[in-house]
């Protein structure tokens, strides 16, 4: 009982541990999906070119037809020119009863709050001082070039987000193959030099002199 004591102790400790850390970033992400709200609360989301097709095809994927968009006046095309993922996500929250231009307004704010909370992950795995990255993922809340695209109905947002994503597991799976590589390395070099050691003493003592 004292063990189990002891080690639920130890998992309250480290859980603590955990959240205190991981509040500052918490905080600048949900502050950064207030910016974007509060950016687009009173003309709503903005819009272009791509903006039309995207929402239009979130409507035709709504009604049925398929990945197809109305743009540059022109009667229904296939919608080949830009990603899909983006109003594949506008006509899932259509289907919810989210019209596709609110949509577009709650999706890329949320995103852009993931965007913040994603880069402060990356910058801790990478700084040591958590005060950095906390600065570091400040200058990410307060970048005019992220906000100005993430209030427009676009998907560079998410493309943003999905990048950040695919970096940390990137250096997640260099670490667990590097790792067991370089031991396998390390122990190779070891091996040789007890060999070379044991076939030629004066190697042995060279390396003995030189270390």
């Amino acid at each position: 009982m004292a063990d189990q004591t002891r080690k639920s102790k130890q998992v309250h400790k480290h859980t603590y541990m955990a959240m205190r850390t991981q509040a500052p970033f918490v905080m600048l992400g949900l502050m950064g999906a207030l910016l974007v709200l509060l950016s687009t609360s009173r003309y709503g989301v903005g819009m272009s070119e791509d903006s039309v097709a995207y929402t239009s095809c979130a409507r035709n994927l709504m009604s049925g037809d398929g990945y197809t968009c109305h743009y540059s006046c022109q009667d229904s095309t296939a919608f080949v020119l830009w990603p899909p993922l983006f109003p594949t996500l506008l006509a899932a929250l259509g289907k919810a009863g989210i019209a596709p231009l609110v949509g577009a307004r709650f999706l890329n704010a949320i995103v852009f709050g993931l965007i913040v909370f994603a880069s402060g992950q990356l910058f801790r795995m990478h700084m040591r001082s958590t005060a950095l990255a906390i600065l570091a993922t400040t200058s990410v809340l307060l970048s005019v070039s992220l906000l100005n695209v993430s209030v427009f109905a676009w998907t560079e947002p998410l493309f943003t987000l999905l990048t950040i994503l695919f970096a940390m597991h990137l250096g997640h799976h260099v670490r667990m193959v590097t790792q067991p590589v370089l031991r396998q390395y390390n122990g190779c070099c070891a091996r040789y030099e007890e060999r070379r050691a044991c076939e030629m003493p004066e190697y042995a003592y060279l390396s003995k002199t030189q270390c």
